[in-house]
Protein backbone atom coordinates (compact mmCIF):
# COMPACT_ATOMS: atom_id res chain seq x y z
CA UNK A 1 0.00 0.00 0.00
CA UNK A 2 1.29 3.32 -0.57
CA UNK A 3 0.01 6.29 2.35
CA UNK A 4 0.29 9.73 1.34
CA UNK A 5 1.14 12.24 3.47
CA UNK A 6 1.05 9.42 6.88
CA UNK A 7 -2.86 9.37 6.14
CA UNK A 8 -4.25 6.72 6.36
CA UNK A 9 -7.48 6.82 4.32
CA UNK A 10 -5.06 8.07 1.61
CA UNK A 11 -4.00 4.60 0.71
CA UNK A 12 -3.63 3.05 -2.98
CA UNK A 13 -1.96 0.54 -4.24
CA UNK A 14 1.88 0.31 -6.06
CA UNK A 15 -0.22 -1.02 -8.86
CA UNK A 16 -2.69 2.06 -9.24
CA UNK A 17 0.94 4.62 -8.86
CA UNK A 18 2.67 2.65 -11.54
CA UNK A 19 -0.44 2.45 -13.98
CA UNK A 20 -0.17 5.66 -16.26
CA UNK A 21 1.94 6.92 -18.68
CA UNK A 22 5.27 8.28 -17.45
CA UNK A 23 8.18 10.17 -18.65
CA UNK A 24 10.05 8.65 -21.23
CA UNK A 25 13.63 7.76 -20.96
CA UNK A 26 16.28 9.59 -22.88
CA UNK A 27 18.43 7.35 -25.28
CA UNK A 28 22.09 7.70 -24.66
CA UNK A 29 23.62 10.68 -25.49
CA UNK A 30 27.14 11.01 -27.49
CA UNK A 31 28.22 14.32 -27.40
CA UNK A 32 31.34 15.67 -25.92
CA UNK A 33 34.04 18.49 -25.91
CA UNK A 34 35.73 19.19 -28.90
CA UNK A 35 38.86 18.46 -29.59
CA UNK A 36 41.40 15.30 -28.84
CA UNK A 37 40.87 13.37 -25.59
CA UNK A 38 41.37 15.23 -22.14
CA UNK A 39 42.72 13.96 -19.34
CA UNK A 40 40.40 13.57 -16.60
CA UNK A 41 40.55 14.51 -13.32
CA UNK A 42 37.53 13.73 -10.64
CA UNK A 43 37.31 15.66 -7.49
CA UNK A 44 34.85 14.53 -4.58
CA UNK A 45 34.74 16.21 -1.46
CA UNK A 46 33.16 14.20 1.57
CA UNK A 47 29.93 15.41 2.97
CA UNK A 48 29.88 18.89 0.94
CA UNK A 49 26.53 20.26 0.35
CA UNK A 50 25.96 23.08 -2.26
CA UNK A 51 24.26 25.68 -0.22
CA UNK A 52 27.72 26.40 1.91
CA UNK A 53 29.44 27.28 -1.10
CA UNK A 54 30.07 30.93 -1.77
CA UNK A 55 29.79 29.85 -5.41
CA UNK A 56 25.81 28.99 -4.51
CA UNK A 57 25.41 32.38 -2.21
CA UNK A 58 26.09 31.38 0.85
CA UNK A 59 26.72 34.33 3.00
CA UNK A 60 30.44 33.02 3.69
CA UNK A 61 33.42 32.93 1.47
CA UNK A 62 34.06 29.20 1.78
CA UNK A 63 35.17 28.49 -1.58
CA UNK A 64 37.26 31.18 -3.62
CA UNK A 65 39.36 28.89 -5.44
CA UNK A 66 36.51 26.87 -6.95
CA UNK A 67 33.99 29.88 -7.20
CA UNK A 68 37.16 31.48 -9.61
CA UNK A 69 37.35 27.34 -11.43
CA UNK A 70 33.60 27.84 -11.91
CA UNK A 71 33.71 31.29 -13.44
CA UNK A 72 36.53 29.78 -16.14
CA UNK A 73 33.49 26.87 -16.43
CA UNK A 74 30.56 25.48 -15.76
CA UNK A 75 28.58 24.90 -12.61
CA UNK A 76 25.55 23.21 -11.94
CA UNK A 77 23.33 24.99 -9.41
CA UNK A 78 21.34 21.76 -9.52
CA UNK A 79 23.36 18.70 -9.31
CA UNK A 80 22.05 15.71 -7.03
CA UNK A 81 23.76 13.00 -5.87
CA UNK A 82 22.55 9.45 -6.06
CA UNK A 83 22.31 8.68 -2.47
CA UNK A 84 22.92 10.44 0.65
CA UNK A 85 26.21 8.40 1.83
CA UNK A 86 29.48 7.54 0.76
CA UNK A 87 29.48 3.98 -0.30
CA UNK A 88 25.51 3.97 -2.73
CA UNK A 89 27.10 7.11 -3.89
CA UNK A 90 30.25 6.82 -4.69
CA UNK A 91 29.17 3.50 -6.63
CA UNK A 92 27.16 5.42 -8.74
CA UNK A 93 29.87 7.47 -9.77
CA UNK A 94 31.83 5.01 -10.27
CA UNK A 95 29.32 3.20 -12.88
CA UNK A 96 26.84 5.46 -13.75
CA UNK A 97 24.39 3.46 -12.37
CA UNK A 98 21.40 4.22 -10.13
CA UNK A 99 21.46 2.40 -6.30
CA UNK A 100 18.81 0.01 -7.02
CA UNK A 101 20.70 -1.15 -10.12
CA UNK A 102 24.37 -1.38 -8.90
CA UNK A 103 22.72 -2.51 -5.40
CA UNK A 104 26.09 -1.14 -4.59
CA UNK A 105 24.29 -0.41 -0.98
CA UNK A 106 22.85 -1.02 2.96
CA UNK A 107 20.49 -4.06 2.47
CA UNK A 108 17.35 -3.03 3.96
CA UNK A 109 16.55 -6.70 4.98
CA UNK A 110 20.11 -7.90 6.56
CA UNK A 111 21.15 -4.44 8.76
CA UNK A 112 25.07 -6.01 8.72
CA UNK A 113 25.10 -6.65 5.41
CA UNK A 114 26.68 -4.05 2.78
CA UNK A 115 26.36 -4.33 -1.49
CA UNK A 116 29.62 -5.09 -3.21
CA UNK A 117 30.37 -4.06 -6.66
CA UNK A 118 29.72 -7.06 -9.09
CA UNK A 119 32.47 -7.99 -11.11
CA UNK A 120 30.10 -7.54 -14.51
CA UNK A 121 29.67 -4.17 -13.55
CA UNK A 122 31.56 -1.81 -16.04
CA UNK A 123 33.20 0.82 -13.74
CA UNK A 124 33.90 4.34 -15.49
CA UNK A 125 37.50 3.43 -14.41
CA UNK A 126 37.27 0.12 -16.59
CA UNK A 127 35.86 2.00 -19.70
CA UNK A 128 38.74 4.50 -19.81
CA UNK A 129 41.07 1.74 -19.35
CA UNK A 130 39.61 0.24 -21.98
CA UNK A 131 40.23 3.20 -24.54
CA UNK A 132 43.75 3.88 -23.24
CA UNK A 133 43.77 5.54 -19.97
CA UNK A 134 45.84 4.97 -17.15
CA UNK A 135 43.94 5.02 -14.07
CA UNK A 136 44.42 6.04 -10.22
CA UNK A 137 42.67 6.95 -7.54
CA UNK A 138 43.19 8.18 -3.47
CA UNK A 139 40.60 7.16 -1.50
CA UNK A 140 39.82 8.08 1.82
CA UNK A 141 36.61 7.14 3.77
CA UNK A 142 36.11 3.43 4.83
CA UNK A 143 33.42 2.95 2.57
CA UNK A 144 35.75 3.73 -0.23
CA UNK A 145 37.52 -0.12 0.81
CA UNK A 146 38.10 -2.65 -1.43
CA UNK A 147 36.13 -4.81 0.17
CA UNK A 148 33.28 -3.56 -1.47
CA UNK A 149 34.90 -4.08 -4.72
CA UNK A 150 35.34 -0.02 -5.62
CA UNK A 151 38.67 -0.47 -6.75
CA UNK A 152 37.87 -2.57 -10.28
CA UNK A 153 39.74 -0.64 -13.08
CA UNK A 154 42.45 1.39 -11.47
CA UNK A 155 45.86 1.08 -12.35
CA UNK A 156 46.47 2.06 -8.77
CA UNK A 157 43.98 1.91 -5.83
CA UNK A 158 45.34 3.97 -2.92
CA UNK A 159 43.30 3.26 -0.09
CA UNK A 160 43.62 5.02 3.76
CA UNK A 161 41.16 3.78 5.96
CA UNK A 162 39.74 7.05 8.34
CA UNK A 163 38.12 7.40 11.53
CA UNK A 164 36.30 10.92 12.47
CA UNK A 165 39.29 12.51 13.77
CA UNK A 166 42.09 10.72 12.03
CA UNK A 167 42.72 10.74 7.59
CA UNK A 168 44.50 11.70 4.83
CA UNK A 169 44.27 15.55 4.68
CA UNK A 170 43.00 16.98 0.95
CA UNK A 171 46.34 18.63 0.67
CA UNK A 172 48.27 15.20 1.24
CA UNK A 173 46.00 13.69 -1.39
CA UNK A 174 46.86 16.20 -3.86
CA UNK A 175 50.24 15.96 -3.39
CA UNK A 176 50.16 12.02 -3.96
CA UNK A 177 47.97 12.48 -7.07
CA UNK A 178 50.48 14.91 -8.54
CA UNK A 179 52.90 12.78 -7.80
CA UNK A 180 51.58 9.79 -9.97
CA UNK A 181 51.03 12.14 -12.87
CA UNK A 182 54.55 13.42 -12.62
CA UNK A 183 55.40 9.39 -13.10
CA UNK A 184 53.49 9.17 -16.45
CA UNK A 185 54.78 8.92 -19.68
CA UNK A 186 54.61 12.48 -21.50
CA UNK A 187 51.79 11.31 -23.82
CA UNK A 188 49.77 9.25 -21.83
CA UNK A 189 46.44 9.74 -21.09
CA UNK A 190 45.16 9.70 -17.57
CA UNK A 191 42.00 9.70 -15.17
CA UNK A 192 42.76 10.52 -11.70
CA UNK A 193 40.02 10.30 -8.53
CA UNK A 194 40.92 12.58 -5.46
CA UNK A 195 38.60 11.81 -2.39
CA UNK A 196 39.10 14.68 -0.13
CA UNK A 197 37.73 14.00 3.34
CA UNK A 198 37.44 16.96 4.74
CA UNK A 199 34.51 18.34 5.70
CA UNK A 200 33.17 15.14 7.12
CA UNK A 201 33.05 14.57 10.82
CA UNK A 202 35.23 15.39 12.83
CA UNK A 203 35.51 18.86 12.34
CA UNK A 204 38.59 19.75 13.34
CA UNK A 205 40.01 22.68 10.81
CA UNK A 206 43.66 23.47 10.69
CA UNK A 207 45.02 25.94 13.05
CA UNK A 208 46.21 28.40 10.71
CA UNK A 209 42.42 28.34 9.22
CA UNK A 210 40.33 27.73 12.71
CA UNK A 211 39.11 31.44 13.42
CA UNK A 212 38.12 32.67 10.43
CA UNK A 213 34.54 31.76 10.76
CA UNK A 214 34.20 30.19 14.43
CA UNK A 215 34.36 33.24 16.09
CA UNK A 216 34.64 33.94 20.08
CA UNK A 217 35.23 30.73 23.00
CA UNK A 218 34.39 27.81 21.64
CA UNK A 219 30.74 26.22 23.19
CA UNK A 220 31.77 23.67 26.21
CA UNK A 221 29.42 21.04 24.99
CA UNK A 222 31.78 21.31 22.42
CA UNK A 223 35.17 20.83 23.70
CA UNK A 224 37.89 19.03 21.51
CA UNK A 225 39.39 16.36 21.88
CA UNK A 226 37.69 15.09 24.69
CA UNK A 227 36.27 11.71 25.82
CA UNK A 228 33.24 11.15 24.85
CA UNK A 229 33.64 13.01 21.53
CA UNK A 230 30.86 15.71 21.53
CA UNK A 231 30.59 14.94 17.42
CA UNK A 232 29.65 11.28 17.88
CA UNK A 233 27.35 12.41 20.91
CA UNK A 234 25.76 14.64 18.48
CA UNK A 235 25.62 12.20 16.15
CA UNK A 236 23.84 9.65 18.37
CA UNK A 237 21.31 11.96 19.83
CA UNK A 238 23.33 11.96 22.92
CA UNK A 239 24.18 15.75 22.87
CA UNK A 240 21.87 18.87 22.56
CA UNK A 241 23.03 22.06 21.11
CA UNK A 242 21.57 25.80 21.97
CA UNK A 243 21.34 28.20 18.89
CA UNK A 244 24.61 29.37 19.67
CA UNK A 245 26.25 26.12 19.46
CA UNK A 246 24.60 25.03 16.28
CA UNK A 247 25.81 28.41 14.96
CA UNK A 248 29.71 27.25 15.80
CA UNK A 249 29.12 23.79 14.59
CA UNK A 250 28.34 25.16 11.61
CA UNK A 251 31.29 27.59 11.50
CA UNK A 252 33.51 24.81 12.29
CA UNK A 253 31.67 22.92 9.01
CA UNK A 254 32.61 25.95 6.81
CA UNK A 255 36.31 26.19 8.19
CA UNK A 256 36.24 22.29 7.09
CA UNK A 257 35.58 23.64 3.67
CA UNK A 258 37.76 26.84 3.76
CA UNK A 259 40.36 23.28 4.06
CA UNK A 260 39.26 21.52 0.99
CA UNK A 261 38.89 24.51 -1.36
CA UNK A 262 42.75 25.44 -0.55
CA UNK A 263 43.65 21.48 -1.50
CA UNK A 264 41.48 22.15 -4.29
CA UNK A 265 43.57 25.47 -4.95
CA UNK A 266 46.64 23.20 -4.89
CA UNK A 267 45.23 20.37 -7.39
CA UNK A 268 44.86 23.34 -10.09
CA UNK A 269 48.38 25.18 -9.27
CA UNK A 270 50.07 22.29 -9.66
CA UNK A 271 47.93 21.22 -12.82
CA UNK A 272 48.84 24.67 -14.07
CA UNK A 273 52.63 24.17 -13.00
CA UNK A 274 52.72 21.04 -15.17
CA UNK A 275 50.94 22.61 -18.30
CA UNK A 276 48.34 20.06 -17.66
CA UNK A 277 45.10 21.91 -17.05
CA UNK A 278 44.54 23.15 -20.57
CA UNK A 279 44.07 20.01 -21.35
CA UNK A 280 42.43 18.19 -18.26
CA UNK A 281 38.20 17.69 -17.62
CA UNK A 282 38.58 18.97 -14.42
CA UNK A 283 35.25 18.10 -12.39
CA UNK A 284 34.33 18.88 -8.85
CA UNK A 285 31.33 17.17 -6.20
CA UNK A 286 30.58 15.65 -3.85
CA UNK A 287 28.93 12.76 -2.58
CA UNK A 288 26.90 14.00 -0.84
CA UNK A 289 26.24 16.64 1.88
CA UNK A 290 25.17 17.30 5.48
CA UNK A 291 21.76 18.28 7.98
CA UNK A 292 22.05 20.56 10.11
CA UNK A 293 18.23 20.01 12.05
CA UNK A 294 16.84 21.50 8.75
CA UNK A 295 14.34 18.31 9.35
CA UNK A 296 14.80 17.87 12.52
CA UNK A 297 18.29 15.43 12.42
CA UNK A 298 21.81 15.52 12.11
CA UNK A 299 24.34 14.22 9.93
CA UNK A 300 23.89 12.07 7.04
CA UNK A 301 22.94 9.03 5.85
CA UNK A 302 19.49 9.06 7.56
CA UNK A 303 17.43 10.87 4.97
CA UNK A 304 17.69 12.35 1.21
CA UNK A 305 16.78 16.05 1.57
CA UNK A 306 18.18 18.51 -0.33
CA UNK A 307 20.69 18.90 2.55
CA UNK A 308 21.69 15.85 1.70
CA UNK A 309 21.95 14.94 -1.69
CA UNK A 310 21.97 18.38 -3.56
CA UNK A 311 25.62 18.95 -4.32
CA UNK A 312 28.12 21.34 -6.36
CA UNK A 313 29.44 20.13 -9.84
CA UNK A 314 31.59 22.17 -11.37
CA UNK A 315 33.50 21.24 -14.46
CA UNK A 316 36.47 22.86 -16.04
CA UNK A 317 38.08 21.45 -19.48
CA UNK A 318 39.15 21.85 -23.45
CA UNK A 319 36.43 22.53 -25.10
CA UNK A 320 33.92 23.63 -22.71
CA UNK A 321 31.64 26.56 -23.34
CA UNK A 322 32.41 28.88 -20.56
CA UNK A 323 28.65 29.09 -19.71
CA UNK A 324 29.15 29.73 -16.39
CA UNK A 325 26.11 29.14 -13.96
CA UNK A 326 23.41 26.20 -15.60
CA UNK A 327 20.14 25.59 -13.96
CA UNK A 328 18.63 22.49 -15.24
CA UNK A 329 18.88 19.21 -13.29
CA UNK A 330 21.40 17.17 -13.50
CA UNK A 331 22.73 13.34 -11.61
CA UNK A 332 25.59 12.10 -10.70
CA UNK A 333 24.47 9.62 -14.05
CA UNK A 334 24.65 12.45 -16.33
CA UNK A 335 28.37 13.36 -15.05
CA UNK A 336 29.43 9.66 -15.67
CA UNK A 337 27.96 9.32 -18.53
CA UNK A 338 29.43 13.07 -20.25
CA UNK A 339 32.58 11.77 -18.90
CA UNK A 340 32.38 8.64 -20.51
CA UNK A 341 31.72 10.16 -24.25
CA UNK A 342 34.31 12.89 -23.43
CA UNK A 343 36.94 10.18 -23.77
CA UNK A 344 35.07 7.75 -26.16
CA UNK A 345 34.62 5.18 -23.43
CA UNK A 346 31.41 3.33 -24.21
CA UNK A 347 29.68 2.34 -20.80
CA UNK A 348 26.59 0.11 -22.35
CA UNK A 349 22.98 1.56 -22.12
CA UNK A 350 23.39 4.06 -19.22
CA UNK A 351 20.66 5.80 -17.76
CA UNK A 352 21.83 9.55 -17.53
CA UNK A 353 22.06 11.66 -20.28
CA UNK A 354 25.63 13.40 -20.78
CA UNK A 355 26.14 16.64 -19.02
CA UNK A 356 27.50 18.38 -22.17
CA UNK A 357 23.62 17.60 -23.58
CA UNK A 358 22.21 18.82 -20.77
CA UNK A 359 24.06 21.97 -20.64
CA UNK A 360 23.81 22.73 -24.20
CA UNK A 361 19.50 22.21 -23.80
CA UNK A 362 16.99 23.10 -24.86
CA UNK A 363 16.14 23.12 -20.85
CA UNK A 364 13.51 20.07 -21.00
CA UNK A 365 12.06 19.31 -17.69
CA UNK A 366 14.18 17.24 -16.00
CA UNK A 367 14.11 14.65 -12.46
CA UNK A 368 16.50 13.30 -10.09
CA UNK A 369 16.39 10.11 -8.43
CA UNK A 370 18.37 9.47 -5.14
CA UNK A 371 18.18 6.13 -3.12
CA UNK A 372 18.89 3.92 -0.03
CA UNK A 373 19.56 5.29 3.90
CA UNK A 374 22.43 3.81 6.40
CA UNK A 375 20.02 4.49 9.02
CA UNK A 376 15.99 4.09 9.95
CA UNK A 377 13.14 3.31 7.57
CA UNK A 378 14.33 2.58 4.14
CA UNK A 379 13.92 5.47 1.54
CA UNK A 380 13.99 6.43 -2.06
CA UNK A 381 13.06 10.13 -3.16
CA UNK A 382 12.49 12.06 -6.27
CA UNK A 383 12.90 15.79 -7.09
CA UNK A 384 11.94 17.58 -9.81
CA UNK A 385 11.64 21.47 -10.53
CA UNK A 386 9.15 22.37 -8.19
CA UNK A 387 8.59 19.58 -5.65
CA UNK A 388 10.39 16.23 -3.76
CA UNK A 389 8.65 13.16 -3.19
CA UNK A 390 9.86 11.41 -0.31
CA UNK A 391 9.32 7.52 0.17
CA UNK A 392 10.07 5.89 3.30
CA UNK A 393 9.18 1.94 4.23
CA UNK A 394 8.13 1.80 7.83
CA UNK A 395 8.75 -1.57 9.58
CA UNK A 396 5.14 -2.71 11.36
CA UNK A 397 6.42 -5.00 13.66
CA UNK A 398 3.90 -6.88 16.12
CA UNK A 399 4.59 -5.86 19.47
CA UNK A 400 3.12 -8.42 21.26
CA UNK A 401 5.34 -11.16 19.77
CA UNK A 402 6.99 -13.10 22.18
CA UNK A 403 10.72 -12.34 20.82
CA UNK A 404 12.59 -10.19 18.20
CA UNK A 405 12.29 -13.16 15.54
CA UNK A 406 8.64 -14.27 16.11
CA UNK A 407 7.66 -10.07 15.80
CA UNK A 408 9.81 -10.22 12.44
CA UNK A 409 8.23 -13.03 11.15
CA UNK A 410 4.94 -11.05 10.59
CA UNK A 411 6.41 -7.99 9.89
CA UNK A 412 4.90 -5.94 7.19
CA UNK A 413 6.01 -2.89 5.39
CA UNK A 414 4.13 0.22 4.86
CA UNK A 415 5.27 2.74 1.97
CA UNK A 416 4.27 6.02 3.24
CA UNK A 417 4.74 9.28 0.75
CA UNK A 418 4.95 12.94 1.87
CA UNK A 419 5.74 15.37 -0.86
CA UNK A 420 7.49 18.47 -0.30
CA UNK A 421 7.06 21.84 -2.48
CA UNK A 422 10.62 23.64 -2.82
CA UNK A 423 11.38 26.99 -2.19
CA UNK A 424 12.47 29.68 -4.02
CA UNK A 425 16.30 28.00 -3.55
CA UNK A 426 15.10 24.71 -4.36
CA UNK A 427 14.96 22.82 -0.85
CA UNK A 428 12.44 21.54 1.03
CA UNK A 429 10.57 23.92 3.72
CA UNK A 430 6.72 23.15 2.63
CA UNK A 431 4.52 19.66 2.99
CA UNK A 432 2.00 19.84 0.86
CA UNK A 433 -1.72 19.29 2.20
CA UNK A 434 -3.07 15.46 2.07
CA UNK A 435 -5.30 16.71 -1.36
CA UNK A 436 -2.35 17.94 -2.66
CA UNK A 437 -0.15 14.70 -1.86
CA UNK A 438 -2.81 12.63 -3.51
CA UNK A 439 -2.25 14.28 -6.75
CA UNK A 440 0.79 15.19 -6.74
CA UNK A 441 2.30 11.78 -5.01
CA UNK A 442 0.60 9.57 -7.80
CA UNK A 443 2.24 11.35 -10.75
CA UNK A 444 5.89 11.43 -8.78
CA UNK A 445 5.31 7.78 -7.45
CA UNK A 446 4.64 6.57 -11.41
CA UNK A 447 8.19 8.32 -12.42
CA UNK A 448 9.48 6.79 -9.30
CA UNK A 449 8.61 3.40 -10.24
CA UNK A 450 9.33 3.17 -13.69
CA UNK A 451 12.93 4.68 -13.52
CA UNK A 452 13.73 1.65 -10.71
CA UNK A 453 11.10 -1.06 -11.72
CA UNK A 454 9.28 -0.81 -8.45
CA UNK A 455 9.08 0.88 -5.41
CA UNK A 456 9.98 -1.45 -3.08
CA UNK A 457 13.64 -1.13 -0.48
CA UNK A 458 16.83 -2.39 -1.85
CA UNK A 459 18.59 -5.55 -1.51
CA UNK A 460 22.45 -5.45 -1.67
CA UNK A 461 22.14 -9.33 -2.99
CA UNK A 462 26.16 -8.96 -4.28
CA UNK A 463 27.75 -7.69 -0.98
CA UNK A 464 29.24 -9.25 2.28
CA UNK A 465 28.44 -9.27 5.43
CA UNK A 466 30.36 -6.95 7.66
CA UNK A 467 33.89 -7.41 5.51
CA UNK A 468 37.07 -7.42 7.15
CA UNK A 469 37.85 -7.48 10.92
CA UNK A 470 39.69 -3.81 10.19
CA UNK A 471 37.41 -2.34 8.19
CA UNK A 472 34.28 -3.22 10.64
CA UNK A 473 35.98 -1.87 13.72
CA UNK A 474 36.60 1.71 11.35
CA UNK A 475 32.91 1.70 10.48
CA UNK A 476 32.04 1.74 14.52
CA UNK A 477 34.71 4.19 14.62
CA UNK A 478 32.94 6.33 12.02
CA UNK A 479 29.38 5.33 13.59
CA UNK A 480 28.32 3.46 10.73
CA UNK A 481 27.34 0.14 11.86
CA UNK A 482 25.54 -0.50 15.61
CA UNK A 483 27.36 -1.10 18.90
CA UNK A 484 27.98 -4.55 19.68
CA UNK A 485 25.69 -4.25 22.52
CA UNK A 486 22.43 -2.86 20.19
CA UNK A 487 19.74 -4.44 18.63
CA UNK A 488 20.30 -4.31 14.26
CA UNK A 489 16.94 -4.13 13.33
CA UNK A 490 16.20 -4.36 9.62
CA UNK A 491 14.91 -1.80 7.38
CA UNK A 492 12.06 -4.47 6.27
CA UNK A 493 11.44 -7.71 6.23
CA UNK A 494 13.85 -10.76 4.94
CA UNK A 495 13.04 -11.87 1.85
Amino acid sequence: MLCFGMVSTACDTEEEAASSPVEASSPPDTTKPQGSKPDIVVVVVDTLRADHLSLHGYERPTSPRLDALAAQGMWFDRAYAQSGWTLASFASLLTGLYPHQHTVSRDGCLPDRFGRMAPATITLAEALKSVGYTTAAWMNNTFLAPEFGLQDGFDVYDYRGATNDVHRTGSETVAAGLAWLDSLEKDQRSFLMLHFMEPHLDYAPPADIHGTFAKGPRPTALAYPKTPNPFTLLQQGGLTLDETGIAYLKALYDEEILAADRALGELIDGLKDRRRLDNTLLVITADHGEEFWEHGKFEHGHDLWSELTRVPLVVHGPGLPKTGRIDTIVEHTDLVAGLAAAAGADMGNLPGVSFFEVAAGPKAPRVALSDNCLYGPSCVSLIDETHRLMLRHHLQMDNSADDFEAAMATATVQKVINVWALDASGYERVELSPEEQQTRGRAMARIMAARRGSLEALAATTGPAVPSYETFNLLKELGYVEREDAQAVPQTPCR
